[in-house]
Order: structure tokens, then sequence, then C-alpha cells
């Protein structure tokens, strides 16, 4: 996604991007007695989890995009009006984390991050090594 994002984003234009939170409070329970959290099912397409610092290690790298601001969303299994709330003040700990991006001045593709970094996958590529 960030690298289709920089391809077509104006420097100074924006994008928000949504991610599951590794951190939530009930995976943080889960990971404390060794258990792999069910929101992140090892066992599906590419699905990522990521903590609110690895999102923005992730969309920062290589300063193609600065975060600007982040929000989290949901508080499961929480009642919405108490669920909004804790999210509003613990982001960290909520079950989706919202990351608000600007596309930086820097020159060059996101995707130069991709080819220069060791992924598990050449997705990207469409194939080729």
């Amino acid at each position: 996604i960030t690298s289709e994002v920089s391809r077509i984003l104006k420097p100074g234009g924006v994008f928000i991007i949504g991610v599951p939170n590794l951190a939530t409070w009930y995976n943080r329970l889960f990971l404390l007695f060794g258990v792999q959290p069910p929101t992140i099912n090892p066992v599906s397409a590419h699905v990522r989890g990521f903590t609110l610092s690895g999102l923005k290690s992730f969309i920062e790298t290589d300063g193609f995009f600065q975060v600007r601001e982040y929000r989290g969303s949901n508080f499961y299994p929480f009642p919405v009006g108490l669920s909004r709330f804790l999210s509003r003040i613990f982001p960290r700990m909520s079950v989706t984390i919202f990351a608000y991006a600007e596309r930086t001045n820097k020159p060059g593709k996101y995707i130069t991050v991709l080819d220069t970094r060791s992924f598990e996958t050449n997705f990207f590529r469409g194939g080729r090594q």
C-alpha cells in the first residue's frame, strides 16, 4: 500500500491507514501466557499486526512519509460508549490503530524501500527475482 501511495500522492498529500493492533490490551494478556493472540491469525493471507511504534517505523522508513497523528478505535469487548472513551485515552491499547501520514518532499518512490530490504516474499515485484 505505501509503495502505491508514494507513487500517486504528491508531496504534502495525506493518507490515513488503519491496521490491527498487536498491542491491544487483550493481546497483551494472551502473550503474557504464551498464547497466540486470536486477532493475529498466523494462518491467514498477509494480515499483519502492528504496534504503534512498529507502524510509525514502517511508514517513516527512508523518509518518504511522516506520521502526523494517530488514534485508536474499538476497545473490545466493551460497549460502544465506553469503547470510544477508552480508545481516546488509551489509543495504543485499542483494537485498531489509525495513522494520519503526510508525503514528504523526498524524491523517488517507496518501492525502493522494498527493493533494498529483506522481505520473505517478492510479491511486490510481480514474481521477478
